[in-house]
């Protein structure tokens, strides 16, 4: 990740630097953390919605949701490797 990827935080939006990609994005603070988890080699979706429900008040179902739609999103923009 580290090679890829400069972050810098703005507020409540968190702002990747795609060095490969030569584009930036910006996170809102759960996303931050889903993207952040995968980044670190967490792959397990229940594991990276207990993140979010750790810091975030939400229920399971929304967590999971988010897990689904970041992962989804990240994937189609070709930000993450699987």
């Amino acid at each position: 990740m580290a090679e890829r990827f400069a972050r810098r935080k703005l507020e409540d939006t968190e702002i990747w630097l795609d060095f490969e990609g030569g584009r930036f994005y910006g996170f809102n603070e759960s996303a931050s953390v889903v993207f952040d988890a995968w980044q670190r080699g967490i792959r397990d979706r229940d594991a990276i919605a207990d993140l979010l429900l750790a810091q975030f008040e939400v229920s399971r179902e929304e967590a999971l949701t988010a897990v689904d739609t970041v992962l989804r999103e990240t994937q189609e923009r070709g930000l993450r490797r699987d």
